[in-house]
């Protein structure tokens, strides 16, 4: 196949979520994993530069466990520690990145994993620590009432209507 009849494929540009066309040579694949966090009817989630909410976690480093990618991210993000559970869902998607002076496609594959806090915080929400970089977003608790699928970047959006289901 040439480059003329190279398939295209649908992808979300995640800075502004609007769907662009990208060649499906283009992508890298990309596991994730994601925490599921709530505690004291709020959940803990990142909000995004665009005023948008998503889970904490990250990329999948080659080799390391699931459980210890949720943990990580999760403290990376929010300088808190957590306990994973089970994974709850699995989702994916395409997504083009904007990095500076070029574009970056992903096939993404998300993983959202049941978490709780490792420490004991009773009937008070933990302080959250600010990452150094603002430009990825910042963690908030959330009030359970206020997290609806419209807030949410996908595939965030999916997840909360399961577990709203």
């Amino acid at each position: 196949m040439d480059k003329k009849e190279e398939e295209e494929l649908t992808c979300l540009r995640w800075s502004d979520r609007i769907y662009v066309s990208v060649r499906k040579s283009s992508l890298t694949f990309r596991p994730s994993a994601y925490a599921l966090i709530r505690h004291l009817r709020h959940w803990l989630l990142m909000r995004t530069p665009q005023g948008l909410y998503f889970f904490p976690g990250g990329v999948i480093d080659l080799g390391e466990p699931i459980s210890y990618a949720v943990r990580r991210g999760v403290s990376e993000e929010t300088g808190l520690a957590v306990e994973v559970g089970k994974v709850f869902t699995v989702e994916e998607i395409l997504i083009q990145l904007d990095i500076p002076r070029r574009f970056s496609n992903f096939h993404c594959l998300l993983m959202f994993c049941e978490a709780r806090l490792a420490d004991a915080y009773g009937q008070i929400l933990p302080d959250l620590s600010s990452p150094a970089d603002k430009n990825e977003g910042y963690p908030v608790w959330l009030d359970e009432r206020e997290l609806t699928a419209e807030r949410l970047l996908p595939p965030a959006d999916k997840v909360v209507r399961k577990l709203q289901s």
